[in-house]
């Protein structure tokens, strides 16, 4: 079988056959095979131009294996084309250009000519080598004369169609992307085998055609290398203004300062693959894709089928500049994706704009996966109506990954993510590292750096001083947001966020929907810092939880929400095993809740573990945490954590409001809540849910102290119906003050149980103009026990009754063993110690009620009725003073039982200008009084200096008074 040479379909058997070349494409088609050796030598004469091609065929065995079992290679060793001013007439013959001689080997390219002076007058010289193989063939240019500009190019480089309005597809759905012709350079190999093209120092300048201004591949898969190429000002009715591929790329490397620049066409402004992928694109070597226009899609690239699959920007390359009316500014891929899309050594992408989404890439269906920004390279500056930089409309965006100084910076969309939009389909496993950044992206509605609206986002990682900073969203997600499908596994490690903003909800992360966010960890020092939103200055989940959230060793600082929840706020749902550790929370701000919010919902393991909550601020209520109507809060504090600080600037809860259900809070390890302040109720805490239990544990070491509130519960303010108070390890309510009462704890309608032992104390409280300096119960009854040595209710004041405790309509129910002791308690009012409706003392194993002071009535106790004070085993009710009846008890109705045994005492007290030094009753219905008890040196300005009865009426006694 005989070597075939076509071109523009036409057999070349001999010279003869050679058509006249006017404004048609180059076509060369190899069929079947020669005899070796043979060599066909075909001139092609344009009709006025003078120019000359000549091609040499020739053949050698071994250089590939054929399907058929045969070796051999067939290679078209030279084209030259040059323009000489004679005045060729059509048809003229003319010798060949100086510089063929026999076919050169088809392992190396022709050397360049000698020197310009063998070329014509004002030589355009072009010199290809073009090799088909069984399995591989190449066209190989390189540009030949010397240094100086070369004159105009050939008609082959500058062809002209006309008649080139239909889009890819017929009405049939036909491909109709040659059928109006095609570039200057068109290549046509067998259907879907390897072409190699490669040019080098060559322009491709102001060519026009249906498809690949410049450069179509008609058929055959190329590996196309350029060096050193300028293709620039091209153009194309339909696809690829410089360059067309029909069935996709096998490589396409763009090295040593090419450039594709100021080209056009509705899609792919320089380039275009219809029917398969863009495959391994290198743009290396300072190269660059610039200022190319699609007046629809891709305006650098488009790929209609088959994706973009390994697309490499090196060595500080640059995709600039380009445009898009429709999708993809930079880059279009409308089937197949992209797959490994690596921008490295500098370079940039930059400035690609995209009239409606993908202002950089835009993949319609398949995603973008595995898209890796290394080596202080960018993308920046892009913008679209979604998606400034990156659009994915189906399928997910996977493996973003910013790495050793990069950044994805300054991108806009006019409506969602302002970097990257992922609509049907979610953005998983990005990273940001090395001190790369994701930074000063904006979006005019929701997400200002990333945006996945149905499928969530997951996996993301910040590490190595990596940074999400200023960005922005007028909606949701500052940076990063999620419609559906929530967010999950996200990971900080020695990174930041700061400065981002929102002017809707979330000032970082923004999930809506029941997915909401999970397993999120920042270790190792990050901090988020001065981000902002409506609501939930850092992250917000609306109608979903926040879940296994960890913040280990590193800071929430100074971050706002106009509204609720200055660092955190979730607005139907829950907080679930939130942990502190070694942490600190400083300097937040909301309305409501300056760090925490949960507006529905529980809070179900929140642990501090070494760490800080302070400084936080509420306009209204919820210095730092604020839980409206939730199910049940579950706090716990230990190691040494601080919550101190906080404030509620108009309302209550300095340190935490709640309208729980049930609330429990645990102190442990040496943990403290101090020093916040409520300008209503609550100094630390105020729970306003009328039903429920609230139960506050302080263990081993833990304050609770120097809490204040402008008007009920220094410590706390709970409305509940049951209030537990566990103070035990040395632990201590120690220094709260409340102006009006409760300078400790104020309840308002329920139970107040307090739990006093191992040197747990409740002591130095205030309620400098109310009642109650520990503790107010305005309704309900007051159970204390108190047990242990160092374990006291000791040194509170009151304004008014009830220097330690105060129930005015209900039952205190003292309890002390063990030598613990309730002292040095002082009410300006009556009840020095306690102020209540009914009281029943038992005190057991030398414990005391002493040294306190009343400035009217009762110095330790002030009652309508003393329903049993029992003194036993060597305690004592001593050294207390009324200014003026009852210097220990004073009770308008009665003293039911007074019970005294087993060494115990009522002895020192004093009623300094009225009766009853000790007591002072109506009435003493029973006592009960052992051999070894005294009452001994209480003193009554008047009468009474043990006990005053006033009412003549009998009293059972049972021993006597020693």
């Amino acid at each position: 079988m005989n070597a075939e040479l076509r071109v523009g379909g036409i057999r070349i058997a001999q010279p003869e056959d050679t058509p006249l070349v006017e404004m048609n494409p180059l076509v060369w088609r190899q069929e079947g095979r020669g005899a070796d050796g043979q060599i066909l030598r075909a001139p092609i004469q344009p009709a006025a131009r003078g120019q000359w091609v000549t091609l040499q065929n020739f053949q050698t065995p071994a250089a590939a294996i054929a399907a058929d079992g045969c070796s051999w290679s067939l290679s078209i060793a030279e084209l030259e084309v040059y323009t000489s001013r004679s005045s060729a007439s059509a048809g003229a013959s003319a010798p060949p250009p100086p510089g063929l001689a026999a076919a050169p080997s088809p392992t190396r390219l022709p050397p360049l000519l000698a020197a310009a002076t063998l070329l014509p007058p004002q030589p355009w010289t072009h010199r290809c080598r073009i090799v088909l193989t069984p399995t591989a063939s190449s066209v190989d240019c390189a540009a030949a004369g010397d240094s100086q500009p070369s004159a105009e190019p050939p008609l082959q480089l500058q062809s002209s169609w006309a008649n080139m309005l239909t889009p890819f597809d017929d009405a049939a759905g036909d491909d109709q992307s040659s059928s109006y012709g095609l570039g200057a350079l068109v290549v046509e190999a067998p259907d879907s085998e390897a072409v190699a093209i490669s040019l080098e120092r060559t322009t491709l300048s102001n060519n026009t055609g249906g498809s690949g201004g410049a450069l179509a591949v008609l058929s055959g898969v190329p590996y196309v290398t350029w060096t050193a190429v300028t293709a620039v000002s091209n153009a194309a009715a339909i696809a690829g203004g410089a360059c067309f591929f029909r069935q996709g790329t096998a490589a396409w490397t763009l090295q040593d300062g090419s450039s594709l620049s100021g080209n056009k066409a509705p899609f792919g402004g320089a380039a275009c693959s219809l029917a398969g992928p863009m495959a391994n694109v290198l743009v290396t070597g300072g190269s660059r894709l610039v200022e190319n226009n699609a007046t629809y899609d891709g305006g650098a690239i488009y790929a209609y089928a088959g994706g973009v699959v390994n697309m490499t920007l090196d060595s500080r390359t640059v995709l600039s500049d380009n445009s898009a009316a429709g999708f993809g500014g930079a880059v279009c891929s409308y089937r197949g994706g992209f797959h490994s899309l690596v921008i490295t050594g500098g370079s940039a992408v930059v400035r690609n704009t995209a009239g409606l989404y993908g202002g950089a890439l835009y993949s319609q269906s398949g995603g973008i996966s595995s898209a890796l920004l290394d080596g202080r390279s960018t993308v920046s500056d892009n913008s679209a109506q979604r998606g400034g930089a990156l659009y994915s409309a189906s399928g997910h965006v996977r493996g973003l990954s910013l790495a050793n100084a990069s950044e994805v910076a300054r991108n806009r969309a006019a409506e969602h993510g302002g970097a990257v939009c992922a609509w049907f389909g979610g953005i998983q496993q990005t990273s940001v590292s090395g001190g790369s950044s994701l930074s000063a992206n904006a979006a005019g509605a929701d997400g200002g750096a990333l945006h996945a609206q149905f499928g969530g986002i997951a996996g993301l990682t910040v590490s190595a001083s990596g940074r999400v900073s200023l960005n922005t969203a007028r909606g949701s997600g500052g940076a990063f947001f999620a419609g559906l499908g929530g967010i999950k596994d996200v990971s900080f490690g020695g990174s930041t966020a700061s400065s981002n903003k929102a002017d809707g909800k979330g000032g970082v992360f923004y999930a809506s929907g029941a997915a909401g966010l999970a397993n999120l960890r920042f270790t190792a020092v990050s901090t988020l810092t001065n981000n902002s939103a409506a609501y939930g200055g850092v992250m917000c989940a609306d109608r979903g939880s926040i879940s296994n959230l960890l913040i280990s060793g590193s800071d929430l600082i100074q971050n706002s929400a106009d509204q609720d929840g200055g660092a955190i706020y979730v607005s139907s749902g829950s907080l679930i095993n939130l942990f502190l550790t070694a942490s600190r929370v400083m300097r937040n701000a909301a309305r409501n809740g300056g760090a925490f919010a949960v507006q529905s919902g529980g809070v179900r393991g929140f642990a501090l573990l070494g760490s800080e909550v302070s400084a936080n601020r509420a306009q209204t209520s919820g210095g730092a945490f604020y839980f409206g109507s939730s199910e049940a809060v579950d706090l716990t504090a230990s190691s040494g954590s601080q919550l101190t600080r906080n404030a509620a600037l108009n309302g209550g809860g300095g340190l935490l409001f709640s309208d729980s259900t049930e609330l429990r809070l645990v102190l442990s390890g040496g943990s403290s809540i101090s020093s916040n302040a409520a300008t209503t109720f609550g100094g630390a805490l105020w729970i306003t849910s009328d039903r429920g239990v609230v139960s506050l544990t302080l263990l081993n070491g833990s304050i609770l102290t120097n809490n204040t509130a402008n008007t009920h519960g220094g410590a706390a303010s709970v409305q509940a119906s049951t209030v537990i108070l566990v103070v035990a390890g040395n632990s201590g309510a120690i220094g709260n003050s409340a102006i009006l009462g409760g300078g400790g704890l104020h309840s308002v309608q329920g139970s107040v149980q307090i739990n006093l032992s191992s040197g747990g104390s409740i002591s130095s409280n205030h309620a400098p103009q109310g009642k109650g300096g520990a503790v107010l119960a305005e309704q309900g009854s007051v159970q204390v026990q108190l047990e242990g040595q160092g374990t006291a209710i000791a040194g509170n004041t009151a304004a008014l009754d009830g220097g330690a405790l105060a129930a005015p309509l209900g039952l205190v129910n003292i309890t002390a063993s063990a030598g613990s002791l309730v002292s040095r308690n002082e009410a300006s009012g009556s009840g020095g110690a306690v102020s209540s409706q009914e009281i029943s003392l038992r005190l057991y194993g030398n414990s005391t009620l002493s040294q306190n002071r009343a400035g009217r009535n009762g110095g330790a106790i002030s009652a309508a009725s003393v329903l049993v004070m029992l003194i036993e085993g060597n305690s004592s009710v001593a050294a207390n003073t009324a200014l003026l009846s009852g210097g220990a008890v004073y009770a308008t109705q009665a003293v039911q039982q007074l019970s005294m045994f087993s060494g115990s005492s009522l002895s020192g007290n004093s009623a300094l200008l009225e009766d009853g030094g000790a007591i002072w009753s109506p009435l003493v219905a029973a006592m009960q009084l052992g051999a070894d008890s005294t009452a001994a040196d209480n003193t009554a300005e008047r009468s009474g200096g043990a006990i005053f009865q006033c009412r003549q009426q009998p009293t059972t006694t049972t021993g006597s008074l020693g």
